[in-house]
Parts: structure tokens; sequence; C-alpha cells
């Protein structure tokens, strides 16, 4: 899962809000929150491949 994370950070870097907040564009609140809502995207990611597992 770990090297998954990690292809998948590579490519959100090229994602616009990404660049946009790298820049400065966007505020550090509005990627703070995209954060936030990705942990339980992965959480649930994560959940689910336990359970194929089993």
């Amino acid at each position: 899962m770990h090297q998954a994370a990690n292809k998948s950070y590579s490519m959100v870097e090229n994602v616009s809000f990404v660049k946009f907040f790298l820049v400065g564009v966007v505020d550090k609140k509005s990627y703070r929150e995209l954060v936030a809502n990705l942990f339980f995207v992965y959480y649930a990611i994560e959940k689910e491949i336990e359970i194929i597992k089993l």
C-alpha cells in the first residue's frame, strides 16, 4: 500500500489544485480540507483491501 500511495502522491502533484497550492494561489485551509478528505478515501481503500485479503 505504501508503494501505491507514493505513486498516487506523485500523480497528485500534477493536479492543478496542488500546482496552484504550491505557487500560493490556493490557501492552506483549502489544502488541509483536501488532505483530510483524502485520508478517509485512503482509509476506505485500505479497509476494502483487507477484506479482499481475507
